[in-house]
């Protein structure tokens, strides 16, 4: 009987300790404060960017719909979430400036810019969208030889949507400037030559690139709110 107790007690060790790490919730605070009813002015002052080569005008139609969608979505979570009174007004950046070259800090404006802009609409608070990045990054080539000698190249690509945003405050100037991201695992492709890779379709993903926008959205509606966050921790210790 002792061996047998033994022997499910370490049964039961081991089958905890290959138990994965049990998934608890903790509550985080927000990192700024915005009074419940205030004008915050959402400054979009950025084209958005992709990788890949310039001039594909249906990719550039996909990611010009996203932002769309994006800035909408944002006004109207300001609205319902924050309960804040949102103004968008626009930037001081070119039009048509997108790159190959992505750039986070994007198309940063002055303290007097922006003091100007909480001036014309009698607000404190200001929400500056200094760039957008969004679609497909290929991650890494991987090379396998084949049993004839050759060798296969394959691609892996991550679906991703990133902003850099900067908040300011009428008397503390600018308080805080981040990137933030959304990125996930999308497909493995086939690698043609040197190290080009025929990519994912932004027209056939467009719903997965929103959904990665909107996620990415959260990120930065949490900087002024209450919200839960996942916090993994083992079972025992």
């Amino acid at each position: 009987m002792r061996a047998l107790s033994i022997t499910f007690l370490i049964i039961l060790a081991t089958y905890y300790a290959c138990k994965p790490p049990a998934v608890q919730y903790e509550t985080v605070p927000p990192r700024f404060h915005i009074d419940s009813g205030a004008t915050l002015v959402i400054i979009d002052n950025a084209t958005i960017q992709a990788n890949g080569l310039m001039g594909n005008k249906k990719r550039d139609a996909v990611l010009q719909d996203i932002k769309q969608v994006y800035i909408d979505s944002l006004l109207q979570q300001c609205t319902q979430v924050l309960q804040v009174r949102p103004v968008l007004d626009s930037g001081v950046a070119e039009p048509n400036t997108a790159v190959v070259s992505i750039n986070h800090r994007g198309n940063v404006l002055s303290a007097e810019q922006v003091q100007a802009y909480l001036q014309k609409h009698k607000a404190n608070y200001a929400l500056v969208i200094q760039s957008y990045h969004g679609g497909f990054d290929q991650e890494q080539v991987q090379r396998e030889r084949n049993n004839d000698g050759s060798v296969s190249k394959t691609a892996s690509y991550a679906i991703y949507f990133g902003t850099t945003v900067s908040f300011y405050h009428r008397q503390q100037a600018i308080v805080a400037s981040e990137y933030f991201e959304a990125r996930k695992f999308h497909s493995n492709r086939a690698v043609l030559s040197g190290l080009l890779a025929a990519g994912p379709s932004y027209e056939k993903n467009k719903q997965q690139i929103m959904a990665m926008a909107l996620a990415q959205q959260a990120q930065i509606l949490d900087l002024f709110r209450t919200h839960q966050r996942i916090k993994q921790k083992p079972l025992f210790r």
